[in-house]
C-alpha cells in the first residue's frame, strides 16, 4: 500500500509540473472536452480506489474554450494549456505531455502503472 501511495504522490507531483505552462490562446470552443472533468477511481496493480480516498482529495481539470485548463489536485491550483489529439486531449510543457484518452466517454490517464478515470461533469 506504501508503494502505491508513493506512485500516486509522484504523479501528483509530475501532473503540476506539467500544468505549470503558460496560457493557451488556441480556440477549443467547438470540443466536446469542454468543461469540467473530475477523477473518479484510480488503477494501481489490479486495486481500484476512490480518488479521495487514494490521493487525500480532488483531482480535478476544467478545459476552457480559449485552450486554458484549470486544475485542482488535492487542494492545489494550478493552469495550463491543452490540445486535442487523435484519441483524447494532451496537457503539454515543453518537450513533456501528459495524455489522455478517451475511453467508454471517460478521459483515463496512464502514468507510472497508475491509471486515473476522469468523468465529466
Amino acid at each position: 500500500m506504501k508503494r502505491v501511495i508513493a506512485v500516486i504522490c509522484c504523479m501528483v507531483m509530475a501532473a503540476s509540473c506539467f500544468l505549470m505552462a503558460g496560457c493557451g490562446g488556441t480556440d477549443m470552443s467547438d470540443s466536446k472536452y469542454l468543461g469540467k472533468w473530475q477523477a473518479t477511481i484510480a488503477e494501481y496493480g489490479g486495486f481500484k480506489l476512490g480518488v479521495d480516498d487514494a490521493l487525500g482529495g480532488e483531482f480535478s481539470f476544467t478545459l476552457n474554450a480559449d485552450g486554458t485548463v484549470d486544475v485542482v489536485v488535492t487542494g492545489d491550483k494550478e493552469s495550463g494549456k491543452w490540445s486535442e489529439t487523435d484519441n483524447g486531449i494532451k496537457f503539454e510543457e515543453g518537450d513533456e505531455e501528459l495524455n489522455f484518452v478517451e475511453e467508454d466517454g471517460n478521459l483515463t490517464l496512464n502514468y507510472s502503472g497508475m491509471k486515473l478515470t476522469f468523468e465529466k461533469e
